[in-house]
């Protein structure tokens, strides 16, 4: 690695990974309460994001 090189770190999560959300606020499973939780978590993100998903 040289000067100016990025690195990015992160402690390795050994789990099963779940999409409930998908990057245009669709539902990537099939409806249970973590899912309303995530629906609910990106509408509310993008209302006060004034439209934004950022």
């Amino acid at each position: 690695m040289s000067d100016g090189d990025y690195v990015n770190i992160e402690e390795l999560i050994d789990a099963v990974f779940v999409k409930y959300i998908n990057n245009n606020g669709g539902i990537c499973t099939e409806d249970d309460v973590l899912c309303d939780k995530a629906q609910c978590f990106a509408h509310f993100t993008k209302a006060t994001g004034k439209g934004s998903w950022c």
